[in-house]
């Protein structure tokens, strides 16, 4: 590999710190943004999130006890990845009554809840949160009917 000379490194130098530049610019109006949401708004998306963390939770909750209880087999949660289909078979298997239209809004559409979930977690993405809050009531008793169903199963 051929020696880089001080001007190409100054240059790189320059590149990168533009870059970070860039980067904390973003960052900032992202942050900028979520602040000016009305405290009301504020509370929709943070129930939201709440919601949808207890949801997670019964996955992560029901379906190792599955395959611990089935075939004996430890699950890590550390490494359980999202699978609507094992959602959907820990649940039946508890006796917890399920709709598969609405499990596929929560999980598995191409806007579903968890998807909105990870874009505003992992990078204050407006365009979920106004997703969130345009959708709200339908969210939030979508998650609510399953929690229930969850507090009202009934194992064979």
């Amino acid at each position: 590999m051929a020696r880089r000379s001080k001007q190409q490194i100054k240059e790189d130098n320059d590149k990168r710190l533009k870059n970070k530049e860039k980067i904390l610019d973003r960052l900032n109006i992202h942050l900028n943004e979520v602040s000016r949401l009305s405290k009301e708004d504020r509370n929709k998306v943070d129930e939201f999130i709440n919601l949808f963390l207890k949801c997670e939770t019964v996955y992560k909750t029901l379906y190792p006890a599955m395959k611990k209880l089935k075939d004996d087999e430890q699950i890590d949660v550390r490494g359980l990845t999202f699978n609507i289909q094992k959602f959907e078979a820990a649940l039946r298997y508890f006796g917890i009554s399920f709709d598969h239209g609405k499990m596929n809004k929560m999980f598995y559409s191409t806007k579903s809840y968890l998807t909105c979930r990870d874009r505003i977690i992992h990078g204050l993405d407006m365009s979920s949160i106004n997703e969130v809050l345009s959708n709200y009531e339908d969210m939030e008793a979508t998650m609510k009917e399953l929690l229930d169903n969850v507090a009202n199963g009934k194992p064979e």
